[in-house]
């Protein structure tokens, strides 16, 4: 089992043991405020480990807002502390973006290279739609994967989709509170058009695509960041659409 699972199950247990505990009175009782607390800065050290500076700022964003009174921060809050946490995220990310995506790429990689070795795959089953769900929470997943339609969900883990596909048609991403990788250079489309539709809240997501698919970027923001790096649009040939929108986190579209 993955080291991030094992502390992810610690952290719950250890707080199912608190809430019996205070419920039998043996310890003062435990409130829904702390554990929100908990797991809020558990999300914040682990995203200062990914240097995910959304998940960071965010993160002690809402405990500063749980935690207002005791704090004496009622009169910035919630509209001033959430814009500090976005202006704070989109600062360092530009400041510290290019190392943060080279560190995690190499991580990504070395994931990749050892991936026969690791077997540590999604929950994956067929929905009744034909689309291929790839289900990640509170772990670190690596799949391979091969499929026309495809859905990946990744809450509180990270995860790296390498698709290998002769007919992509579409693909649903859905992040929050973690980081997701998707791989499409080994991916090939016989129709005209394929769309991606991206969800991203309190995390980052980066799309890696061929640089010789016309794309046409369609997420809309609030509060995130939709950046592109490696630009090139031919003037031909198929045309991947992407549309959806990313909240209090980042989506990264990078052409390879």
């Amino acid at each position: 089992m993955k080291k991030g699972k094992v502390i992810w199950a610690l952290l719950f247990i250890g707080i199912a043991v608190l809430i019996l505990a205070g419920g039998l009175g043996v310890i003062p009782e435990v409130s829904g405020k702390l554990i929100a607390a908990v797991l809020l800065g558990a999300v914040a050290i682990g995203s200062l480990w990914e240097l995910s500076f959304w998940g960071l700022f965010f993160s002690l964003a809402i405990i500063g807002i749980l935690y207002a009174p005791q704090l004496h921060i009622e009169s910035i809050t919630p509209v001033p502390v959430l814009g500090a946490a976005a202006l704070l995220s989109i600062g360092f990310s530009m400041l510290f973006g290019k190392q943060a995506s080279q560190r995690r790429t190499e991580r990504a990689r070395k994931r990749h290279s050892n991936f026969a070795d690791q077997h540590f795959k999604s929950d994956h089953y067929q929905n009744g739609q034909g689309q291929q769900v790839y289900d990640t929470a509170f772990g670190e997943t690596t799949d391979q994967v091969n499929g026309e339609m495809l859905i990946f969900k990744n809450s509180f883990g990270a995860t790296s989709k390498y698709v290998n596909t002769d007919n992509f048609r579409s693909a649903v991403l859905q992040n929050s509170f973690g980081e997701m990788k998707v791989y499409f250079d080994h991916a090939l489309m016989q129709q005209e058009t394929a769309t991606i539709d991206v969800s991203n809240s309190f995390g980052e997501t980066q799309i890696f695509l061929p640089k010789e698919w016309k794309v046409e970027n369609q997420i809309s923001s609030m509060l995130g960041n939709v950046s592109e790096q490696n630009m090139h649009q031919p003037s031909g040939g198929h045309t991947v659409i992407l549309t959806g929108s990313v909240s209090m986190g980042e989506v990264q579209i990078i052409y390879i």
